[in-house]
């Protein structure tokens, strides 16, 4: 059968690809619902969920990683340098056509029109190649910055879609039960970043003497009370229940917590 798809990308303006062999799958490409690959995606996003959890405590809070950490980390980087190729020869569902696309050309195409971009900025380890000429000139902030791009893995955590179909349809899960895991799930990420951010503008600078740590007396505190005091504050005005102990106490914490109210 002879088909023709037009694919649109921000870099391309229209190409128009034609298939005569649509309907015999590439046995090298991999089906996106193949049991290995979706134990490689559970993989995935365990690994994701790690990296969202120490990424923004080491952008808010400055922690150093340890060698292990840092050993660790190199290997979730080439484990996301391997999920990208991966990505180049898997199949995806085109819902226009209502069935999965095995060309090779049409699936670089379509994970090139997004999907790569996110993956290339979070997975190459910017921060690290930059760090080594930023540290000797002592401008930390700039690390601090660049260590955002890691965050583009949260989107990676959109397979947890595709994979709570799976446990729907495959294993008999309720979607009631895994939509009430994915939104506690949310919720507490959520809260996390902001948790993180809220103690990185609540460090003492020479514009802010005054914030919510020195206040608080959580400035020599150990770094789990800093936490555990930030995830406290960050909940209370999600939840909009007032503050107590923990306040905002110069105009960027204020605008942040509206922030966090609006959000």
């Amino acid at each position: 059968m002879h088909m023709c798809y037009a694919v649109h990308s921000p870099f391309i303006t229209k190409i128009t690809i034609c298939d005569t062999h649509s309907q015999k799958p590439d046995k090298t490409v991999i089906h996106p619902l193949n049991n290995y690959k979706v134990a490689w995606d559970i993989f995935i996003c365990v690994l994701v969920i790690y990296s969202i959890i120490m990424i923004p405590i080491r952008i808010g809070f400055d922690a150093r990683p340890e060698f292990g950490f840092t050993v660790f980390d190199g290997f979730i980087d080439c484990v996301f340098f391997l999920d990208m190729c991966l990505s180049f020869n898997t199949a995806f569902f085109d819902n226009g056509l209502e069935m999965y696309i095995y060309s090779r050309e049409l699936i670089a195409l379509n994970y090139m029109k997004f999907w790569f971009w996110i993956d290339l900025v979070s997975t190459i380890p910017f921060d690290d190649f930059i760090g080594l000429f930023v540290r000797s000139h002592g401008h930390f902030s700039a690390i601090r910055a660049i260590r955002i791009l890691r965050l583009g893995r949260l989107f990676k955590l959109q397979r947890l879609n595709k994979l709570s179909d799976y446990l729907e349809e495959h294993m008999g899960v309720s979607s009631s039960q895994i939509n009430l895991i994915l939104l506690m799930m949310q919720i507490f990420f959520v809260a996390h970043v902001f948790a993180c951010f809220w103690h990185m503008l609540g460090q003492p600078s020479s514009d802010t003497a005054r914030t919510c740590l020195s206040e608080g007396g959580f400035g020599r505190a150990s770094l789990e009370s800093q936490y555990i005091a930030a995830l406290y504050f960050t909940i209370v005005t999600m939840l909009t229940v007032g503050y107590g102990d923990i306040h905002p106490t110069n105009p960027s914490e204020r605008l942040f917590s509206l922030f966090m109210m609006l959000s």
